[in-house]
């Protein structure tokens, strides 16, 4: 297989690349190290992959790690044709698998949640004292929260209304599919018969399969408990709304009656003040006319 693989690439080639046993080294050596990768490729499947516990549950994920690898796979085999055809061998990059680019975001992303961690991560009661600072410690939450409900209910809506038309489409899909294989049936001996008996065939399973998926998604795999989530959210809003309100309101109503009870309290200390003051004005009255009964009794004394 590698030898006809060889001696395809070499016909393919440019007439003066053949006649220098540089590149034909280069060539055979760069046929090699893919041979040994596609080695270590099929020990790796076989290591990776126990294909006697294959079943149900665990047959997609297999299958989407066989389908990474058969991409992985295409994309450094092409690179490799490229640079053979190129004359470019001395790159050792073409034969390194490309990073896979969700793995990469989903890095990013894991990044950033760690250092917002590190930079914002407060203890139950730092936090609770940095959102008493603020006025709208409860309002801007029970604002994203009501933001959250309508998001979240127009995405079910649109869900639905997707799911609503891939299902009138499948079953249309199921309809045309049947039609056509029977009326196909009814001749004998004709060109690729059996073939496209398979595909309509494959169509009505394929469609099928997905009314089942539309089902699921319709009842308890997505639509039903976000909507579940959604309601609880908003039973809770509601209610921690009605609760922050009362308390608000108790809160008006003592502040009301502090500043009644301020009020109340200066009046009192006035009306203190000036009685004070008119006790002060009659125990002056009352040692001006002691003073001056003494001094007329004196003067009557001095006379006798």
């Amino acid at each position: 297989m590698l030898q006809l693989l060889m001696l395809q690439l070499l016909e393919s080639v440019s007439p003066n690349s053949i006649f220098d046993p540089d590149y034909i080294t280069e060539l055979v050596n760069g046929i090699r190290r893919f041979a040994q990768m596609l080695i270590f490729l099929k020990e790796a499947v076989l290591s990776a992959v126990d294909f006697t516990e294959i079943n149900e549950e665990n047959k997609n994920d297999l299958f989407r790690e066989v389908s990474s690898s058969t991409e992985n796979l295409a994309f450094t085999f092409g690179n490799i044709l490229t640079n053979l055809f190129m004359g470019d061998l001395s790159n050792d990059s073409s034969f390194q698998p490309p990073v896979s680019q969700d793995k990469s975001f989903e890095n990013i992303s894991v990044d950033s949640v760690d250092s917002s961690n590190e930079k914002g991560k407060f203890s139950p009661i730092e936090l609770d004292n940095l959102l008493l600072k603020n006025a709208d410690s409860v309002k801007l939450p029970l604002s994203y929260a009501k933001t959250w409900s309508e998001y979240t209910k127009n995405t079910v809506s649109w869900i639905e209304k997707k799911l609503n038309l891939e299902l009138e489409s499948t079953r249309n899909n199921v309809k045309l599919a049947e039609a056509s294989r029977a009326n196909i049936g009814l001749q004998e001996f004709m060109p690729l018969q059996s073939l496209f008996t398979s595909a309509l065939l494959n169509d009505i399973e394929s469609s099928q399969f997905i009314q089942q998926t539309i089902a699921a998604l319709q009842a308890n795999k997505f639509i039903q408990p976000l909507l579940g989530r959604k309601n609880e959210m908003e039973k809770q809003r509601k209610e921690i709304k009605e609760l922050w309100k009362q308390e608000q309101s108790k809160m008006l109503e003592t502040e009301t009656a502090l500043k009644k009870a301020k009020l109340l309290c200066m009046q009192h200390q006035d009306e203190y003040e000036k009685a004070k003051s008119s006790m002060f004005h009659a125990e002056e009255e009352h040692m001006c006319c002691s003073s001056g009964l003494v001094k007329n009794l004196n003067k009557q004394l001095e006379k006798k």
